[in-house]
Order: C-alpha cells, then sequence, then structure tokens
C-alpha cells in the first residue's frame, strides 16, 4: 500500500511558505457587486484617420486632461463608445474607450472595424439611431430575434448599451434586452463539431427538434443561463445525457438533454429522441425508478447479474450519475454505480482474469469492498491506475474526529432536513430552526451526511471518481480546451482559460483541477474576479481578484474578507488592510489571482499531503489530531461537485480512455456496509429530542423536561418516597412524525434503584434513548 509522497513539490523560486493558520473557505461568495455578460461583448478595431494624431483623454469631455497623443494610422482596441448627447448623432458627441490607454478618443477622430457576438432579445425592443431613450427608434425587434452585437456603448446617463447590426444596418438596443449567445467564430466552430456529430449521429442516441418555434441551445440546465443559438425545427443533434431539476418530478419541464454536438443543454420538451441501447449487466441487486434520484418512485428490483438495456446517461440533482435503461416497452432509471457493460458470463476467461485483477487489488492494500467496485471500474476503463493509500487511521475514529467540531463541516439548506445536523449548537429542536454557519443558507452537516462524504466507496464509480484523482500536471489531455468545458458557465473564468493552464505547468498542478475548484468555489458568480470597488471597515479597496475563494472564512461578509485577503489583508488581524505578499499578492489582476491561488495551493494543501479533492476536505493524512482541520472548504459535498466537473469535461472531449491515476484512501475497520446517503425526503428529519418528560404518584407531577427550554442531557434521577409503589411516566416529542416508544404509562417501583428507558425515533430513522432512574426510598 502506499504512503503517496508526491506532496515534497517546491514553488519555483524558493521553498514554498507554509501558513501556520487554518483557512477554511466557503463555496459561494455571499454578495454580489455586478452581473457579468455570459459571453464577452468583442472590442472593435479602431484606426487613428486624423493626420496630427488625437488625443486621448481621461474623460469623455475636450476639458479633461491629456494622457498620451496616437498617432495617425495606429491601431487601437476600442471596447465601447460613450454618448455625452441625448438627441444628436454628431460624432463629435461621441466617444470610444481605449483599455490600453484608459482614456477617450473622439469617435469622429477613429475609424471602427466592429467585431460580432450572436444575441437573442429576450422582449420587444426598439432599434435606436444613438445610445438613449431619446433618440429615434428606427427599427422593432420582436421577443426572440437574433441579432449580431458588435459593441458596447452607454448613454449620456451611464446606462449600458448595445450597437447591434441587423441586415446592412446598425442600431443600439438597450443591453439588459439581450441575452449574449455566441460569436460568429464559435458559430463556425459548432457547425463544424455538428457536422463532424453528423457522421456518428445515427449510432448513438439523437434527437431533432419537434417544437415548431425551435429550441435555445442554453449554457446550463435553466432557461435563464445565457443563449449559445437557436435550432430549428427538425435539427438534428446528439444527445449523450439527461438532466434532472427536480428530485421527484418528471415533468418535462425539469428535465434537460445535454447536447455535445453544441455543447449546450435543451430542453427535453422540445426534442424527440431515437434511442440506441448498449447491452449490460447489473453488479448488485438495485432498485429501478421512475427518474435519476432516490427521490423518484420504486418500480422494480433488478437481480444481480440481470441483463439491462441502457439508451442514455443521466444525471440526478445532486449531480450522481445514473442511466436510463429499456425495461419492456417502458424506460426506467438505475445507478450507474451497479451496471457494466463487459460480458459477465461464467466461467469465461475475462472472468477469470476479472477475478484475477480483484485479488491483485486486495494484494495492493485495497479492502474487498474497494476492490469489487474498482474491478467493475476497470472492466470499462481497463487504461485506469487505482492505488491505495494508507491513512493509517480506523474509520471509526477518524469518522469521530471529522464530525467533532461544529464548524467543520456544512450543507446547505436546499439539501433535505437529513442533512442537517441536530447537534447541541446546531439546532433549536423546539423551533425547528438551525444555526446558520455562513450567508444565509449554510448549516453544519449531520452526521450521516459526513459519514457518506467521507467512505470513499461510495464514489467509486465513473463520475465521481474524480475526487481521487492525481492533481498533477499531464500535457497529454490538460488543454485549454478541457479548462473551457468545466467552466463554461462562468463568462470570466471561460474568457481567462489559457491561465489556469499556465498556473499549472508553472506549478505541476492539474489545469483541470484548478478550474473546477475555481468553478466550484465561484460557480456563475463574477463578483470575485471582476475588481470592482468595494468599501470593508472603512477602507476602499479596488482592483482585488480572488479566483479560488482564498481566505474567504466562514462567517458575515466572507467573500469580501477573501478579497481583502488578496489585497494582501491579514486573517489574524481580523482582516485590516495589509501589506503582506506571500503567494504573489496583492492580487490586483485576474492572471495574478489564478497564478497566486496554485502558489498557494501548492504550498499549503499539495505540500501538506491534501493533494486530491478529496483530501482538501478529508484531511486524513496527516495523523488523527489533524482530521477535521485545515480544509480548503467547508462544504461537505465539494470533492464530488468538483469531481463532476471533471468527469463530464472528460466525457465532453473522449478523455476518459486514457491512462488516469487515482489515489484512494484506504481505512482499517471499515464498516461491512458502506455508509448510506441521508433521506431525500423533506417530510423526514433528524429532530429526535423529547420537548417533555414528566411522572406523576397520585397528585404529585414530577418534570425532568420542560418544554420552556432546551435540554440537551439524556440521563435523569429522581428520589420518590417509600409510599410511592408505581408512576405514570409520559414522554413527548418535540416534532410530530418523531415516535415515542419504550417505558411509558404506568410503571411499578421497587423499593430502590428503578430504571426506566424511553426512546424517541426521528422521522428519518435516528433515535435518541433516554434514561430515567427513580429511587423509591426504603420504609
Amino acid at each position: 500500500m502506499l504512503t503517496k509522497n508526491r506532496h515534497s513539490r517546491i514553488l519555483r523560486g524558493g521553498m514554498a511558505v507554509i501558513l501556520s493558520i487554518l483557512i477554511v473557505t466557503v463555496m459561494m461568495p455571499s454578495f454580489a457587486f455586478s452581473a457579468s455578460e455570459s459571453v464577452s461583448v468583442p472590442s472593435a478595431k479602431g484606426t487613428i484617420k486624423q493626420s496630427g494624431g488625437v488625443y486621448v483623454r481621461s474623460s469623455s469631455s475636450l476639458l479633461s486632461s491629456v494622457k498620451t497623443t496616437l498617432a495617425k494610422n495606429k491601431v487601437v482596441s476600442v471596447s465601447s463608445e460613450k454618448f455625452t448627447a441625448t438627441t444628436s448623432t454628431n460624432t463629435k458627441y461621441r466617444w470610444c474607450y481605449v483599455p490600453a490607454y484608459k482614456g477617450y478618443v473622439r469617435r469622429d477622430m477613429v475609424s471602427l472595424s466592429f467585431g460580432n457576438v450572436q444575441g437573442t432579445t429576450t422582449a420587444t425592443v426598439y432599434g435606436r439611431s444613438g445610445a438613449g431613450t431619446k433618440y429615434a427608434a428606427k427599427h422593432t425587434f420582436s421577443k426572440g430575434e437574433t441579432v449580431t452585437v458588435a459593441m458596447k456603448a452607454y448613454d449620456k446617463y451611464k446606462n449600458k448599451w448595445y450597437r447591434v447590426k441587423y441586415g446592412s444596418k446598425y442600431y443600439f438596443v438597450l443591453a439588459e434586452y439581450v441575452d449574449l449567445g455566441v460569436s460568429t467564430s464559435e458559430i463556425s466552430a459548432i457547425k463544424t463539431t455538428a457536422k463532424a456529430y453528423s457522421k456518428v449521429s445515427t449510432t448513438s442516441t439523437y434527437g431533432k427538434v419537434t417544437a415548431s418555434a425551435g429550441t435555445v441551445v442554453r449554457s446550463s440546465k435553466s432557461a435563464s443561463s445565457s443563449s449559445k443559438g437557436t435550432l430549428a425545427k427538425g435539427t438534428s443533434l446528439n444527445i449523450s445525457s439527461e438532466s434532472f431539476n427536480s428530485a421527484s418530478s418528471t415533468a418535462s419541464k425539469y428535465i434537460w438533454y445535454y447536447s455535445p454536438t453544441y455543447k449546450g443543454y435543451v430542453k427535453s420538451g422540445d426534442v424527440s429522441l431515437t434511442y440506441k441501447t448498449k447491452k449490460g449487466h447489473t453488479t448488485d441487486s438495485l432498485n429501478m425508478r421512475t427518474g435519476a434520484g432516490t427521490g423518484f418512485s420504486k418500480s422494480g428490483t433488478l437481480a444481480s447479474g440481470a441483463t439491462v438495456y441502457r439508451v442514455m446517461n443521466a444525471y440526478d440533482t445532486g449531480k450522481s450519475k445514473w442511466y436510463k435503461i429499456k425495461y419492456g416497452s417502458t424506460y426506467r432509471y438505475v445507478s450507474a454505480a451497479y451496471v457494466s457493460f463487459s460480458s459477465s458470463s461464467g466461467g469465461s476467461s475475462e472472468s477469470t482474469t476479472e477475478s484475477d485483477y480483484e485479488k491483485s487489488l486486495i494484494s495492493a492494500g485495497f479492502p474487498a469492498s474497494y476492490a469489487s467496485r474498482l474491478a467493475t471500474l476497470h472492466k470499462s476503463h481497463p487504461n485506469w491506475v487505482f492505488k491505495a493509500v494508507d491513512t493509517g487511521l480506523t474509520w471509526s475514529s477518524a469518522a469521530a474526529k471529522q464530525t467533532a467540531s461544529n464548524g467543520s463541516n456544512a450543507i446547505q439548506t436546499v439539501y433535505a432536513p437529513s442533512y442537517r445536523s441536530t447537534d447541541k449548537g446546531c439546532y433549536n429542536y423546539l423551533k425547528d430552526t438551525y444555526t446558520i454557519r455562513d450567508g444565509s443558507t449554510w448549516v453544519t452537516a449531520s452526521k450521516k451526511a459526513v459519514y457518506y462524504y467521507m467512505d470513499p466507496r461510495n464514489w467509486l464509480d465513473e463520475t465521481n471518481i474524480f475526487m481521487f484523482e492525481d492533481n498533477g500536471y499531464n500535457s497529454e489531455y490538460q488543454t485549454e480546451s478541457i479548462v473551457e468545458a468545466v467552466v463554461q458557465n462562468n463568462s470570466v473564468l471561460y474568457n481567462n482559460a489559457s491561465l489556469f493552464v499556465d498556473a499549472g505547468k508553472t506549478y505541476d498542478i492539474s489545469p483541470i483541477y484548478l478550474a473546477a475548484k475555481s468553478y466550484t468555489e465561484l460557480g456563475g458568480y463574477t463578483s470575485m474576479i471582476n475588481g470592482k470597488t468595494f468599501t470593508y471597515g472603512g477602507v476602499k479597496y479596488k482592483k482585488c481578484y480572488n479566483a479560488y475563494n482564498i481566505g474567504a472564512t466562514d462567517g458575515a461578509n466572507a467573500a469580501i474578507r477573501g478579497l481583502v485577503y488578496a489585497n494582501g489583508g491579514s486573517v489574524s488581524k481580523d482582516y485590516a488592510r495589509g501589506t503582506s505578499t506571500s503567494h504573489g499578492r496583492a492580487w490586483s489582476s485576474l492572471s495574478k489571482a489564478i497564478n497566486g491561488g496554485a502558489r498557494y495551493l501548492c504550498s499549503d494543501y499539495i505540500s501538506n499531503k491534501q493533494d486530491t479533492r478529496y483530501l482538501e476536505h478529508f484531511n486524513v493524512r496527516n495523523g488523527l489530531s489533524s482530521v477535521g482541520t485545515h480544509e480548503y472548504q467547508t462544504a461537505v459535498f465539494s470533492p464530488k461537485s468538483m469531481a463532476y466537473a471533471t468527469s463530464k469535461a472528460y466525457a465532453d472531449y473522449g478523455i476518459l480512455n486514457k491512462k488516469i491515476v487515482f489515489y484512494i484512501p484506504v481505512y482499517s475497520n471499515m464498516p461491512s456496509s458502506v455508509c448510506s446517503q441521508p433521506s431525500t425526503s423533506w417530510s423526514k428529519d433528524n429532530n429526535y429530542y423529547l420537548k417533555t418528560l414528566n411522572f406523576t404518584a397520585g397528585t404529585d407531577t414530577y418534570k425532568q423536561i420542560k418544554n420552556s427550554g432546551l435540554y440537551y442531557t439524556t440521563s435523569f434521577t429522581q428520589n420518590v418516597a417509600n409510599s410511592v409503589t408505581s408512576v405514570n411516566i409520559t414522554a413527548l416529542a418535540a416534532k410530530s412524525g418523531a415516535t415515542v416508544t419504550g417505558d411509558t404509562g404506568v410503571q411499578t417501583l421497587q423499593v430502590g434503584t428503578n430504571k426506566f428507558t424511553i426512546k424517541c425515533k426521528s422521522s428519518s430513522g435516528m433515535t435518541r434513548t433516554y434514561t430515567l432512574t427513580i429511587v423509591r426510598a426504603s420504609s
């Protein structure tokens, strides 16, 4: 068994500096500065045409200061056009912003060659002769109409507009009514991709647009996500997977299809599918369901070794992989973790080989409960390499230490109540309210949720195995295009994908890992990476970038503190403005943030034996005392989220057949069964507390637990007189749905000690045992 000693990397240019403080980050910023276009608006190419050259001014006014002079025929990039009048289109009232010089030139002094990006109107809107509502309306665009956006423009009052081309003419449209899609070059690439896919479209599951108005290709499985273009009725496209936005409903509005042809999602109700099946077999008995997810109704059971016919991959709301299978004349869903697509015929040489392979895994240090699952993966991916990493810990001790602190494992309230802790300090069982740990939705995860995410055996499938991927740099397949696939729903990260590749090369870190980490932290938000001005602690900050939420510790204003840290602020001094230069701070640009963050990860995590997505949260290779500490993010599901982003990108680009190495932690004395998933039902919770526990003797009432306060003790002792020969014990659960059993009702007392046990079982199945000891005095 390996002890995996890859953590000895040092930074180029000097030994890594290891911070002695615990930095725990959140998954999402708790604030946003402003929205940002999902696709960048192109800049125009400007050529100076004035014979004597032209001044670059500090603002859009002839009275402003001169910053420099540009000679005739000088070519510059122009990012936007500013109108200083409200009705006149005369070029002397229009200015071009030149970002290279951070200043303005008169519009009549420069000729422009425009770029273009496709957009779709989101409402009926006027196309005007200038940027401003007082300019003449020259054209009316209908909702859903495709336009070509050439450049940004701003009216006199700083409202944003787009210069759009329609036919051979240009108009100005308010930016808020245009949903940006893809650029002309991207459209060309999509058409090329589509042509390539058309060669194989009928040998795998494919679809045809049936909606009369066509269908919009979206960047994510949401109608509010950015448009990547519109496909007309009758268009054919490959469909590689199905994603559910609901945990229990099969309504078409909650189901989206992913098309690798167009690298986007389409509504399932807009497309009819032609399925192609792949024969496989189950590796264990499992339930069939009506949708992808354990929240859907069961619809039969398949025995181990049963033949199945997969028609498509599917993903539940938690991004776990399922298979849609043909079952008779209907379709059902089964967990992908328990299906194999290689031969299972008994007595064959392949069967013997797989048996030998499983034995070799056990010999290499994997428990049998790991080896059987990995052997199944090996059948589908023979080039993958699995390495057992000895933690030196028992499962019980590691799990207990991981859950010892309420602040080590966070979950969002979008997860069902069974995922949330009801321990002391985490929950008020009388009011049914949870203690918020960060933002407005982050609470402490339940022990069952932590054990579920911590048990490596739950994640030995084609998707989640990537939480154990070696995060070293591999130039063979860790390319810029894969990075783009990972961050495609964040416009700023997508347009700067090359920065992750550069950082990966510099610090020998997978750029896919870096991109997945950044996207998992930021999602589609750009508030941490747009350099906007903000004020914190009475100090004004600007040009602060943090691509990985480093330093954004849990609590109020977490994301702002992360930006202060990026500026050089000190964690130990409550993020007061600082001048620290560790890890290349201050991060005053996105490039510095991505590169400096990679340097931080190398020195503080990779060099600390936390060099996989799993180990960044579950710090189990530095001794028992370190477990539950030095976590990159407290979100208990973060390794799974990053694994999904990575595996999906690899699948889309055909990387899954490469040699990929996985380092999988092993604990001693693992439980015989894998740690099960908490209930996904919203009607079940973990409230297993009594709100009252009393007993009566004659006319006397002895109250052990009162509903006027919180009681976390479970053992109570009460002395009674010798004359009390029996008592009537009553107990009420704090939450409806919980059940009370045990020694309630009339109980006979013997002289001396009498012990009674009362159990409260939550609706999720957790049981809390109370002991009531009544001591009857001797005569």
